[in-house]
């Protein structure tokens, strides 16, 4: 459950990077780097701590009745 926390704060505090403006050499093109697009699986991490906290909660459900 603690990881869930964890991964909640961590995943909220990526997603506040700003973008990153650079400029090309070469071309002088603007390039927009998006910094804040952290996912697994396509899956923003932040989201993450709801299925690790569902399968903490099952866990320790499980072994809390022995089962």
């Amino acid at each position: 459950m603690i990881a869930a926390v964890c991964i909640w704060f961590l995943g909220s505090a990526l997603q506040k990077s700003e973008d990153r403006v650079v400029i090309d050499k070469d071309t002088g093109e603007e390039l927009v780097i998006n910094r804040s697009n952290h996912s697994l699986f396509f899956i923003p991490m932040r989201l993450w701590a709801f299925p690790l906290l569902a399968g903490a909660v099952l866990v320790l459900g499980k072994t809390a009745l022995g089962i």
